[in-house]
């Protein structure tokens, strides 16, 4: 039953993320001399464009050509099957109109404008209740240095279970942000950058590759240096002292992800780079190749101009079309060597429509206007993203610096209350894995939980999401060996206080 329930799940996203896609190739293949019967057949061949998508069309036809059905029943039979609501509710509305005689060209234009704007709305929509959340999750990651401070005195003071309520603040922090990144991931759909096509190259491949696992193993590591270097004796020098196994764990986890998440980063910003410049091109190939005849003509043409990181690409395109690759191949090639999603999404829309005869400007057309609307979101959600990134990097290396000042006292606290208790069993004290787990736990879990959060609305690869981890934690060290430094004062004079005191009771 579970695996019914995320295979549903699966279907539905995909199909979410195919929507437009189906939007703009039914647009362009309407301007087809084709019947209505003979589009939909058209989107059921169309398995490179359309992927999972294509098996709806497939079945709409199959209805038509084997069970004789009308074209709009078919229409509307296969709607009731689509567990995606804008897929369903635009087959139905195609049912309708065809049941009712409408030009299949007419209600594409109304279906395509109507895309273009309502879906301009609902991102803005989105974006809104994403920015609600983040007022939240700020206000809640500030709160969190002040609900440590609160459960350690408690602890320290009333003399309850320590274990618990260290554990059970841990998690009830930990559960509240990641509600906040679970609520800011529904409202926000993912606009990956890189496509997932095995053409691209050796390096891109290899740190796709080892992202996961590094992610992993950089965590195991953090957990071997915190429980290898636990329990230290002090050296006397506060700088070495400072040197906890807290800074030095958050370190080991931080750094390597810091590093391969910004040479990933790299090859999003390449991609990212031929994404801004592709609506001008597209608008210039479907133009030529309308007027030319060919893409091999139209190619040729378009090499005169300037357009950018595309120029190297638009050769290669020449070249393979010079040499006889099939236009399908080649334009799908085109799309994977310049790394973007969106720029292999729309080259396999324009390889299909050229493929089966639609006008190659107005399918050009649709996709120039498209990819416009995805770049000026994808600006926005930057936008958002920025703020996000200015609340959530300095609150957390105020976290950690907290944290440090926070160890220092509890630890000048318990051994105040060790001197004390046999005279007054005031306080008591923490244990010092006790105490450093607490703080490690709750410094880690919530830069996984902001780096995740960052990753959501930013959206755009799995090296957002390792590189701002990476961040996270190598500042959260950086600060709190800082504060610990500087705590490292407070914590002689009481080493000095101590051994006077000492020397005094033993000569009582």
């Amino acid at each position: 039953m579970e695996g019914g329930i995320v295979r549903k799940l699966r279907e539905r996203l995909t199909l979410r993320r195919l929507y437009p896609i189906m939007i703009l190739h039914l647009y362009s293949l309407s301007h087809t001399q084709a019947s209505p019967n003979q589009v939909i057949e058209m989107m059921a061949d169309s398995k490179q464009t359309l992927q999972n998508l294509s098996k709806t069309f497939r079945k709409m036809a199959a209805l038509v050509k084997k069970w004789n059905y009308t074209l709009h029943r078919a229409a509307y039979l296969t709607s009731l099957t689509i567990p995606e609501k804008r897929v369903r509710e635009f087959l139905q509305r195609l049912s309708h109109s065809l049941n009712m005689g409408i030009n299949l060209e007419g209600f594409m234009k109304i279906e395509y404008e109507k895309f273009l704007s309502t879906s301009e709305a609902e991102f803005e929509r989105a974006l809104e209740k994403v920015k609600k959340y983040i007022e939240a999750y700020s206000a809640l990651l500030t709160s969190m240095a002040f609900l440590s401070v609160s459960m350690l005195l408690t602890s320290m003071i009333y003399g309850v279970d320590v274990a618990g309520t260290l554990t059970a603040t841990a998690l009830t922090l930990t559960l509240s942000l990641a509600t906040l990144t679970l609520l800011i991931a529904r409202a926000i759909p993912r606009d990956p950058v890189i496509h997932d096509a095995p053409w691209k190259p050796e390096a891109l491949a290899a740190l796709q590759r080892i992202n996961l696992p590094l992610t992993l193993l950089s965590h195991a590591a953090s957990i071997t240096v915190y429980a290898s270097t636990l329990g230290a004796p002090d050296s006397g020098n506060p700088l070495i002292d400072a040197l906890t196994p807290i800074p030095i764990a958050l370190a080991a986890a931080g750094i390597p992800l810091m590093f391969v998440g910004r040479l990933g980063r790299r090859w999003v910003r390449k991609a990212e780079e031929m994404d801004e410049h592709y609506p001008t091109f597209i608008k210039s190939l479907g133009d030529a190749i309308q007027v030319s005849g060919s893409l091999k003509s139209a190619s040729k043409i378009l090499m005169m101009n300037d357009y950018g990181p595309l120029n190297k690409l638009l050769k290669r395109l020449h070249k393979r079309i010079e040499a006889g690759f099939p236009q399908q191949r080649a334009l799908e090639r085109f799309g994977a060597e310049s790394l973007s999603s969106h720029i292999l999404g729309m080259s396999r829309l324009l390889a299909d429509n050229l493929n089966f005869g639609s006008k190659a400007s107005a399918c050009a057309k649709a996709i120039h206007d498209y990819s416009l609307k995805h770049l000026l979101s994808r600006k926005k959600r930057r936008q958002v993203a920025g703020t996000l990134k200015g609340i959530a990097i300095p609150l957390q290396a105020t976290l950690a610096a907290i944290s440090a000042l926070i160890s220092i006292l509890a630890k000048i606290l318990s051994r105040f209350a060790s001197l004390i208790s046999p005279w007054m069993p005031i306080i008591t004290p923490i244990p010092e894995t006790q105490l450093t787990g607490f703080i490690l736990t709750v410094i880690m879990a919530s830069s996984i939980v902001s780096a995740t959060a960052i990753y959501l609305v930013e959206g755009d690869s799995q090296f957002t999401l390792t590189h701002s981890l990476g961040l996270l934690l190598t500042l959260s060290a950086a600060a709190y060996y800082a504060s610990a430094s500087a705590s490292q004062t407070l914590f002689s004079i009481f080493t000095k206080f101590e051994e006077g005191v000492t020397g005094l009771l033993e000569e009582v």
